[in-house]
């Protein structure tokens, strides 16, 4: 019989994180960090092994089936963005050469503006990613219901997440009892193939 557990995240899963958020949204990675893959992987990938920052380990769970990580789900309060975005972003501009954080850093401040603010009454589910063996498993709804814990742990009433619009996660969200309550679109990027935003929410 196949055992799935959840528990807190370590810094051994770094070298699949980069993979399992760029799967999350492609086109808008894709926009950020243009065409340079391999600098993306060692990012977020040391990024992930911080123990501050919004990609930090300490931030996520993962799922385990038989032992074996399968998946993740990455969340965090609105008074967790404001302490831990800025050293993200500070995090990146030393990572990077000076002539390449002009660059990234400008993308993400024009990308930051598809992600509404998170409300104070909610958890902000940033990263929910599955490896592809474990889709359709149940993976996805534990992590949700872990969350959903977690959230009620912090006295928060609901679950809130951004999916681009053509995912076909936005069904299973729905199924979950999520629902859109804004869409959010940037022009000048969905030319560059980064698409529309729908913010979830869930009450629990």
């Amino acid at each position: 019989m196949s055992e799935l557990t959840i528990e807190p995240a370590d810094t051994g899963l770094a070298d699949e994180f980069p993979q399992l958020v760029y799967d999350t949204n492609p086109g808008l990675w894709d926009y950020v960090w243009g065409d340079a893959p391999d600098e993306f992987q060692t990012t977020l990938s040391s990024a992930f092994k911080e123990q501050r920052g919004i990609f930090s380990h300490a931030l996520t769970r993962v799922a385990q089936l038989n032992g074996e990580p399968v998946g993740i789900c990455l969340c965090y309060t609105a008074d967790q963005k404001k302490d831990e975005f800025p050293f993200t972003l500070d995090y990146f501009s030393r990572a990077l050469s000076e002539k390449r954080w002009a660059v990234v850093g400008e993308r993400i401040g024009l990308a930051s503006y598809l992600s509404p603010e998170i409300p104070g009454d909610a958890l902000f589910i940033l990263l929910l990613s599955l490896m592809p063996a474990a889709r359709g498993k149940g993976v996805g709804g534990t992590l949700l219901e872990d969350a959903a814990d977690k959230a009620k742990a912090l006295g928060k009433s609901c679950l809130v997440l951004d999916v681009y619009i053509t995912n076909l996660a936005a069904r299973f969200y729905a199924r979950k009892g999520f629902r859109t309550i804004i869409e959010t679109r940037l022009p000048d990027l969905e030319a560059q193939g980064v698409l529309p935003i729908h913010r979830m929410m869930k009450q629990i």
